[in-house]
């Protein structure tokens, strides 16, 4: 019924709209006529004004100047030797003339045929003569007044000629004058020095103007220059005062009226003077002369409409009434059975809800419930109208009741299905025997991994701190070959230590995210830094990308974000032995405030065969194996990537061409604060150069984005003398040296250590890491003419920490190496052996900084931690630990520690650590 309701008013409303249409189309119809109309009305007008305008044109052509100062006397009335040309002086009220008019039997014909009297209004007298020229019928004589109104406005207005260089024409309506007719003047002088005007007096204007009116109800209206009315027909419009705004220019519309107009208005420039000429047709003629289609679209619409409500009444009674009866006595049964359906093909019964009495029920149901006797009291008591109950025979089987509350012959029932469940219970109890002892074997195999990890830690911080500090001997060539090799092969073994550990907690469900702020292009820089040396020992070219749209900062973990791009960068590298390999970012916003992140990783390696990508993400699959070069490697890599992709709800997708190359991309949707603009640059040139147009291209659009004027660097511009202008040298850098001789910012290579920083900031210039913001940041400085050669020279001068550290550890060899590495590092290093030993030297000694291992005997480093804050101790704390658990970094930072650090550490990572920590105590 409601959808018949709905049809029909969506019918009504169609017939609506098609009925609104028909009359706009009609309307509009109308009114185009009668536009076309007024329109030709219109030109008509000025077809007359621009002949009497060219007219006036060729009379004043025809004057001459009397600089013989010859007297009317000894004027000759005609020239030539057909005496056809006549010579008219031009007299003034002295019987001098200063101008004569030289007019041909054409020019006397045409001012006849116009219509037309020439008239004269010389310089300084208050009179216009009236040239003694034959006529069509005697003209109206001038009154004295209309001479004196002429002379004095010809007086007003300016001779001079116009921008076009021709002499202005003046239209003058006397309104003291009766007799419809108009003056049109024109200097004599073209240079516009003297002010004598010859003119033309015509009339009949009235009659060409209102000889094409649109309409018998219509008028017009006729406005000089100054939007005054000159000259008027018919019933003028009641609203003229808002016509000063429509004067301005041509136009055409409505007018007048507050809620609905009343006249058609078109405004059509007429003559060279600025004259408006306005037609004015009502609005009911309009509508009159069209009510034939209007009546005739609305008899159309109420007819449709009569139509819909008939059909609609015809269809509710004959067909929609006696359907709906039949569907209400067809539900009931439909009810009964769906109900019965429901619980089929199980014991069946149904009681009733007053008593709990059985109305009818099957053997099933009676011989099961017959064995317990409080179902009844559950089913009655019961708050929902449907459930279901379990039960335990004395048998020592399990029933499952499942209850409907319906009505059945006008009572209120309950329908009752009964079934067997215990085989289904004791697989169920199987099942958790299975799931118990999968957690337990899962948590020992995550245990027996963690434990090996932290015992093959412990020993290997041994093995890879010597080598460290064995580097930094003198060793020779075929020596440091030896020690690259040592140090490849444990940081293979630490990263299969890693990768083995993580899968195993991934696959035990105990990996957690740690959800922060962080910068996309900061963990850019840091996964292209982390691989930059191994991809230039291989001779790689190795960059990174960020796109404009990528946001300043998102939300999401970063520790795992990079161990992802670091797994796939990692295995760019290992796989390509020439060209190149790239990390690109780019982001989409997909909706409120979230932000599709897609990183990719592209290399130009040995590629993967088709038949190896459907199985690249599992465990311990190496795509390359068996392949005349074989890459060692665990094939542990790829696996993590696409757990923790799923942990963090993205994906991984790979395109690959064996010979070509791959292309993994990394997709995730990741929260997005709002942040500001992190560089604000002045509005001046940046060039850019660099090797790769991709690197290139990218920093002018980071750039205009911040407000400069970025373009690729191309050598003419080292012939620009623009002084604000400043170089960005990208990197990778153009093979050829810019001569540049103005603001300069180098960017430094992907993991460019300390010395590299000072040799580039000994250079002319500002040096800057790869980072966007960095550069940016970089480039205003250059802008506002700030260098940094002091930041260069304050860490040529720290050859020492200076740092007090008590080291914290149980065990001899780590004692041994920490020691020498603090030593190096220009640390002096007090050494206890457990945290009840600290708190003792603690007392006596005053320390910048407490490195402790996590796990010693008698007191650990969380509660020596601990003990330390209580006790006062305000300085740095960190913790050591041969764990890759991030529980251990957690527990660390409540207990109390400022950074937990990873065994087996190396010493740049105790460098930066410790350094930070010293430019904070200075």
């Amino acid at each position: 019924m409601l959808l018949l309701h709905l049809f029909a008013v969506a019918l009504l409303a169609c017939i609506l709209v098609g009925t609104a249409l028909s009359l706009y189309w009609s309307f509009s119809d109308e009114v185009s006529r009668y536009r076309r109309r007024m329109n030709a009305a219109a030109y008509n007008a000025q077809v007359y004004f621009d002949q009497r305008e060219g007219l006036l044109r060729s009379v004043a052509g025809s004057s001459v100047r009397n600089t013989d100062r010859m007297p009317p006397a000894r004027t000759p009335n005609t020239f030539g030797e057909t005496r056809q040309i006549s010579v008219t002086p031009l007299l003034k009220q002295d019987d001098s003339y200063e101008w004569a008019l030289v007019l041909t039997p054409r020019d006397r014909a045409d001012v006849v045929a116009a219509n037309a009297r020439i008239v004269y209004a010389p310089a300084e007298e208050p009179v216009s003569q009236r040239l003694p020229l034959e006529t069509r019928r005697p003209p109206a004589p001038i009154s004295p007044r209309t001479e004196r109104w002429l002379s004095e406005t010809l007086a007003l207005r300016d001779p001079s000629p116009g921008p076009d260089g021709r002499a202005p024409i003046v239209w003058l309506r006397p309104p003291m004058d009766d007799v419809d007719r108009f003056f049109l003047y024109t200097p004599l002088d073209t240079a516009g020095q003297e002010r004598s005007w010859i003119g033309l007096e015509v009339d009949g204007i009235a009659a060409v103007i209102a000889a094409e009116c649109a309409s018998d109800g219509g008028s017009y209206a006729l406005y000089d220059s100054n939007s005054r009315l000159a000259l008027h027909g018919g019933p003028l419009p009641t609203m003229i005062a808002p016509m000063a705004s429509r004067l301005e220019q041509d136009s055409f519309g409505f007018q007048g009226g507050v809620w609905f107009p009343e006249n058609l208005v078109l405004v059509k420039s007429v003559g060279e003077a600025g004259w408006k000429l306005a037609y004015y047709v009502p609005l009911r003629d309009v509508l009159r002369h069209g009510s034939a289609s209007f009546w005739t679209a609305g008899a159309i619409c109420l007819l449709l409409m009569a139509v819909v409500l008939l059909a609609v009444r015809h269809i509710k009674r004959k067909l929609v009434e006696p359907a709906l009866q039949q569907y209400l006595a067809l539900a009931d049964s439909v009810a009964l059975n769906d109900k019965i359906i429901e619980v089929a093909p199980v014991g069946l019964s149904l009681v009733r809800r007053a008593d709990g009495e059985v109305i009818m029920s099957n053997e099933a149901a009676r011989h099961l419930l017959d064995e317990h006797g409080g179902w009844r009291d559950d089913i009655r008591h019961a708050t929902t109208a449907t459930g279901g109950r379990e039960y335990t025979l004395p048998d020592g089987r399990s029933v499952c009741l499942t209850f409907a509350a319906m009505t059945y012959q006008s009572e209120d029932v309950v329908l009752c299905g009964i079934s067997d469940i215990t085989s289904q219970k004791e697989i169920e109890r199987t099942l958790r025997k299975a799931k118990l002892a999968a957690d337990k074997a899962s948590e020992a195999k995550t245990m027996f991994f963690a434990t090996i990890s932290h015992e093959i830690r412990t020993p290997l911080y041994g093995i890879v701190g010597t080598l460290e500090l064995l580097a930094l001997t003198g060793l020779s060539g075929q020596q440091q070959q030896y020690l690259n090799t040592i140090q490849q092969s444990s940081s293979t073994l630490l990263r299969t230590i890693n990768d083995t550990l993580d899968l195993s907690r991934i696959e035990a469900g105990r990996q957690e995210l740690d959800i922060a702020e962080f910068s996309p292009a900061d963990v850019l820089e840091r996964v292209v830094a982390n691989y930059a040396a191994r991809a230039q020992g291989k001779g790689l070219l190795i960059y990174a990308v960020t796109d404009i749209d990528v946001p300043a900062a998102v939300l999401g973990d970063p520790t795992r974000i990079l161990q992802v791009l670091n797994n796939l960068v990692s295995n760019a590298v290992k796989f390509t032995e020439a060209g190149r390999v790239v990390v690109r970012a780019s982001a989409a916003e997909p909706s409120h405030g979230r932000i599709s992140l897609r990183f990719q990783v592209a290399d130009t390696g040995v590629g993967i065969p088709a038949a190896s990508q459907a199985q690249l993400f599992e465990p311990y699959f190496r795509a390359h194996a068996g392949l005349e070069h074989d890459i060692s490697g665990t094939g542990l890599g790829l696996a993590i990537c696409r757990r923790l992709s799923d942990l963090m709800g993205g994906s991984l997708s790979v395109v690959s061409e064996e010979g070509l190359g791959t292309s993994i991309v990394f997709t995730l949707t990741l929260d997005a604060p709002p942040s500001a603009a992190a560089v604000a640059l002045r509005r001046r040139p940046v060039y850019v150069d660099g090797a790769v147009p991709e690197v290139v291209a990218n920093l002018c659009a980071w750039l205009n984005q911040w407000g400069a004027v970025a373009m690729p660097y191309r050598g003419y511009a080292d012939t620009l003398e623009c002084e604000d202008a400043v170089l960005v040298q990208a990197w990778p850098p153009a093979p050829q040296e810019p001569r540049w001789k103005h603001g300069r910012v180098r960017v430094l290579a992907p993991g460019s250590g300390h010395e590299t920083l000072v040799a580039a900031v000994s250079k002319t210039g500002i040096a800057s890491t790869f980072n966007p913001v960095s550069i940016g940041r970089a480039v205003r400085m250059a802008q506002d003419g700030i260098e940094r050669p002091a930041l260069g020279q304050a860490h040529v001068q720290r050859i020492s920490l200076g740092l007090r550290v008590m080291v914290v550890e149980d065990n001899v060899i780590n004692q041994i190496i920490l020691r020498e590495q603090l030593e190096h590092l220009g640390c002096t290093a007090t050494m206890v052996s457990n945290g009840n030993e600290a708190l003792r030297h603690w007392k006596a000694l005053d320390h910048d900084v407490v490195l402790t291992d996590l796990n010693m005997p008698m007191m650990g480093g969380y509660e020596l931690a601990r003990s330390m804050r209580k006790l006062g101790y305000t300085g740095a704390i960190l913790g050591l630990t041969a764990s890759a658990a991030p529980e251990a970094a957690r527990q660390g930072l409540d207990a109390g520690m400022d950074r937990v650090l990873l065994k087996p550490l190396p010493i740049l990572v105790l460098a930066q650590t410790l350094h930070g920590l010293a430019e904070d105590l200075n």
